[in-house]
């Protein structure tokens, strides 16, 4: 999955608000995949910004900012491969995640989104506040 361009992403990272589309595309992931939270997420250094989402509560709903060390998805950066987590509580390299107290999930699906030069520029996820299979 590509970024629509470089200076789309860098004025969605800068401002950290919704954007329409990728909020009509976090919905599309909660309906397809039957879970209740879904994120397009955009990498920005120590932070990670939020411009489609679907299924947050307050206050991330609005803020649509996190520290990227309180979140999935920066594995998924890092790496710059899928993640898939069937039950956080029981999984190694998670288990110790803030993102299972803030946001209730127990279970997270995330894929990488690259930039037009091959960069992680952020993440597709999917987050399920149940063990999923």
């Amino acid at each position: 999955m590509g970024v629509r361009d470089d200076e789309t992403t860098a004025a969605a990272v800068l401002a950290a608000a919704p954007d329409e589309e990728f909020d009509r595309i976090a919905a599309l992931v909660c309906r397809v995949l039957d879970v209740p939270m879904a994120l397009v997420a955009l990498a920005d250094g120590d932070r990670q910004v939020i411009p489609g989402a679907a299924g947050l509560a307050e206050p991330l709903r609005s803020d649509r900012c996190v520290p990227a060390s309180r979140s999935f998805c920066q594995r998924v950066i890092a790496s710059g491969a899928a993640l898939v987590v069937r039950d956080a509580r029981h999984e190694p390299r998670v288990e110790a995640d803030p993102a299972i107290a803030d946001l209730g999930a127990f279970a997270y699906a995330g894929v990488p989104i690259f930039g037009a030069k091959g960069r992680v520029a952020g993440v597709l996820c999917a987050l399920a506040r149940e063990p999923r299979q």
